[in-house]
């Protein structure tokens, strides 16, 4: 239902979807990046941030999580963290459009 809201535009309904799958399972795949993700949309970079950062602790070579943090980095000015990032989405999935011309 996150993800439905979170097309719809429903971002406060997405993030507590998010939230009580979190809170049923916190290590579940993509519960980080799902609640990442209405927080990035509302440019709340700092929530944002701590839920991709989530992810990856749990899927490290995750490509959008990374592809996401690179943006964010990008806009700290910090490419050099940046280029970590989308060379770890390339381990995850070496055909990564978002990785490849980023890095490109």
């Amino acid at each position: 239902m996150g993800t439905a809201y979170d097309n719809a535009f429903r971002h406060d309904q997405a993030i507590e979807e998010y939230q009580a799958a979190e809170k049923a399972n916190p290590d579940f795949p993509g519960v980080h990046l799902g609640l990442g993700l209405p927080y990035w949309k509302r440019d709340q970079i700092d929530l944002a941030t701590t839920e991709f950062r989530e992810e990856l602790k749990r899927s490290p070579s995750d490509p959008i999580s990374n592809c996401l943090l690179v943006q964010i980095e990008m806009r700290q000015n910090n490419p050099d963290e940046a280029e970590k990032l989308f060379r770890t989405a390339l381990e995850g999935n070496k055909h990564y459009g978002d990785a490849l011309l980023g890095l490109g």
